[in-house]
């Protein structure tokens, strides 16, 4: 019985489009458009659909590439400022901690050192700090901070010049 029903639901659907003769595909566009409407200021529905199926996708991905054995991220999460936070306060923490971290760590004879950090303001509560840091800084020459480049319009305020910087080249085709 549904089944017969849903065959004649879509025999009257074909007949439809096909006397209106276009009006259909206006009727439809109009449709979708509200749909569209709606969700965007009401139902607010294909938002989530988009992140549930972005985290579906990354759940079922085919292709999953192993981490390298080699490569150790240290991440400072909630938990490592909750932890220091007794000892160091809170963030952003003096640059004391991050000289021992590096002392211990180039005692393990790594390949390279990479913060994702950028120091781009002195320590003003520990200056001493700061010549620490550098000093051990200095003392290697495997470890890599970011750099944030600013518009080229600033070149001549700052005491940096690109072409100091080593593998500073063409950016999107701008000499830098």
């Amino acid at each position: 019985m549904s089944l017969n029903f849903l065959n004649n639901l879509i025999q009257l659907g074909y007949r439809y489009v096909y006397r209106s003769k276009g009006r259909f595909y206006i009727y439809l566009a109009i449709f979708c458009s509200l749909i569209a409407l709606l969700d965007a200021t009401v139902f607010h529905m294909i938002r989530g659909m988009r992140f549930r199926s972005y985290d579906l996708i990354m759940k079922n991905r085919i292709s999953y590439h192993k981490a390298d054995s080699d490569i150790i991220i240290v991440d400072i999460d909630e938990g490592s400022l909750e932890a220091m936070a007794k000892e160091y306060g809170r963030w952003p923490w003096p640059r004391q901690v991050f000289a021992e971290f590096m002392e211990n760590l180039v005692e393990q004879k790594p390949r390279a050192i990479v913060f994702d950090i950028l120091f781009s303001d002195p320590d003003v509560n520990n200056p001493d700090s700061d010549d620490y840091f550098n000093e051990v800084v200095a003392a290697t020459d495997n470890t890599f901070f970011p750099m944030l480049r600013l518009s080229s319009q600033n070149d001549e305020l700052s005491q940096i010049k690109p072409a100091m910087i080593p593998g500073m080249g063409k950016v999107s085709g701008e000499d830098q």
